[in-house]
């Protein structure tokens, strides 16, 4: 600390942009010993450093769920007062979706809690959009999916009822790969599949951590076939097939 200056600091402000320096300049002019410092030599992701959420971001937490988990550990208020060196403002904020207030959480609260939602939307709407994307793609395999030449439009597809679905956002899919004894190593698996005299496929086996298990449409991976061992190449791996499950009608 330079000398002649005291030990202590009335107030600290990180960030000496267009917010921190007036809003440190207004503070000094009020006889506050105010200690300013750039974002980047003391950067603001502290369990002590806030954030202030207005009613239009309040309502997009409540919508998707997450207002509750965050303002139970914040600081809640439904006006403010600003002196602005001689001009005295008081006033409330608008109101959105009914919500008049205004939420100030730490930023570690709040980014752990939109961590946490991203990776469930992840998990949700990526996987299952990509449970939809794996139909398609196995039935452009199969020569099921049919192409407008000129446009590249798909024309008609196998699973089109089942695609639509997913991507509509009326039912979801999941991969069922994982059993008891066998997680990583795919070729291990024993869950089989067997086809009676008119063509029926019945799965059997059990399957576990299943990704968003209550989903409508299942992608089981089974054996339809003996494994040869080493001998043929991928250890397990070739005689697998997949099969879509509908859980429910």
């Amino acid at each position: 600390m330079p000398a002649g200056t005291s030990g202590a600091y009335d107030i600290i402000v990180v960030g000496a942009r267009c917010a921190g320096a007036p809003t440190a300049m207004l503070l000094a002019a009020k006889g506050h010993h105010v200690l300013l410092l750039e974002q980047s030599a003391v950067p603001s992701n502290m369990a002590h450093s806030t954030h202030l959420i207005h009613p239009l971001g309040l309502a997009y937490l409540e919508a998707w769920g997450l207002l509750d988990a965050i303002e139970q550990r914040a600081t809640s208020f439904t006006d403010w007062s600003v002196d602005l060196h001689g001009a005295f403002l008081h006033g409330a904020p608008p109101p959105v979706a009914g919500l008049a207030r205004a939420v100030a959480p730490r930023r570690d609260i709040l980014d752990g809690e939109l961590a946490r939602a991203a990776v469930r939307v992840m998990a949700h709407h990526g996987f299952h959009g990509g449970i939809a994307m794996a139909l398609l793609m196995y039935s452009t395999m199969e020569g099921t999916t049919e192409f407008d030449r000129e446009t590249g439009r798909i024309t008609s597809t196998r699973f089109e009822k089942e695609i639509r679905e997913i991507i509509d956002g009326q039912a979801w899919g999941s991969m069922d790969i994982t059993e008891a004894n066998a997680g990583s190593d795919v070729g291990a698996l024993r869950t089989t599949a067997k086809q009676d005299e008119a063509g029926d496929w019945f799965v059997t086996g059990q399957k576990i951590f299943v990704t968003s298990g209550h989903g409508r449409y299942h992608v089981v991976i089974a054996r339809t076939e003996e494994s040869k061992g080493e001998d043929e190449g991928f250890e397990g791996l070739a005689g697998l097939s997949l099969f879509l499950v509908e859980t429910w009608k």
